[in-house]
């Protein structure tokens, strides 16, 4: 993803979830003159920088949104496939999904 796809991900999240920037400095403790530049700046040079430098190594840059885990909270653990018996495996990374990620810490790597 480039820098500018990245900020308009941010942009539609932010407006899906009715987000204002007073509250998002008070869950991210950005203040507000700082989260104004990440979503107003044309050219964020750190972010594109890092995305570049990931570019020249082979990495792919992905926003995504996070997943939420059945009780609620968003605390997930990288997930051994062999240790978690609770799972279908069906978007398991061992058969070419996505999932990397348990919510029981007993699963975990």
């Amino acid at each position: 993803m480039t820098a500018e796809e990245i900020k308009t991900v941010w942009k539609q999240a932010k407006e899906e979830q009715n987000v204002s920037f007073r509250q998002l400095e008070g869950k991210s403790g950005y203040a507000a003159q700082d989260l104004c530049r990440i979503f107003n700046v044309k050219h964020n040079t750190r972010l594109t920088q890092l995305i570049d430098v990931c570019d020249v190594l082979g990495l792919e840059v992905v926003v995504r949104k996070k997943p939420v885990t059945a009780d609620g909270s968003d605390k997930l653990y990288l997930c051994d496939p062999k240790k978690n018996v609770e799972c279908t495996k069906t978007g398991c990374h061992i058969h070419g999904g996505e999932c990397h990620y348990t919510s029981h810490e007993e699963y975990s790597l």
